[in-house]
């Protein structure tokens, strides 16, 4: 293995030692992600965090360090419910396509990357950090890619739900199950 090899890897296994020990202390850690042949190391989360079990709005993500890069990625992935296809489809064409232009907009705005598969009603929210030779990530900037990532997804959530209002069984949104609008709503507990 060449000189530079070696550093890459040794400086691969601290970065991941470093994001393992943030994830623990904040309590988002999921689980380690199976090794791969494309990606250096990887971990599920929980975000926010979510230490009861009941917060429907912790959403899963993943950070990976893809193998031979200098960066990791922070992404989310969504597939839109069943119920919220059925209402974008009975809307007219121009109202359905609303939804994913205006996430388009801002994920844009946001500096995010992105993936929209229109078709089959899913996407993929993502973020990067560049690694700087021999330096740390900061808990810091990590945690702000985190939460960068989770507004967004969550601002699509809203929007979904607003462009879906009244096409739905109401049913579906129990008080006290993320309502936003329920006085006790929190992201944190």
């Amino acid at each position: 293995m060449s000189n530079n090899k070696k550093e890459e890897s040794e400086q691969a296994k601290n970065v991941k030692a470093q994001i393992l020990d943030y994830l623990l202390e904040e309590g988002i850690l999921r689980k380690k992600l199976p090794l791969r042949p494309k990606i250096d190391f990887g971990f599920e989360i929980a975000y926010p965090p979510d230490p009861r079990g009941k917060n429907p709005n912790t959403k899963l993500m993943v950070i990976i360090k893809p193998k031979e890069k200098d960066y990791i990625i922070i992404q989310i992935a969504t597939q839109i419910s069943e119920p919220h296809v059925k209402a974008l489809n009975s809307l007219p064409e121009e109202k359905r396509f609303f939804f994913f232009i205006d996430l388009k907009k801002a994920l844009l705005l946001r500096n995010l990357m992105y993936n929209i598969d229109i078709r089959n009603y899913r996407y993929l929210i993502s973020d990067q950090i560049f690694i700087e030779k021999n330096k740390k990530i900061s808990k810091n900037d990590l945690f702000k890619c985190i939460k960068n990532v989770f507004n967004i997804a969550l601002y699509a959530n809203i929007l979904l739900g607003e462009l879906c209002s009244g096409k739905i069984d109401k049913s579906i949104f129990e008080k006290g199950k993320g309502n936003s609008s329920d006085p006790s709503f929190s992201l944190y507990s």
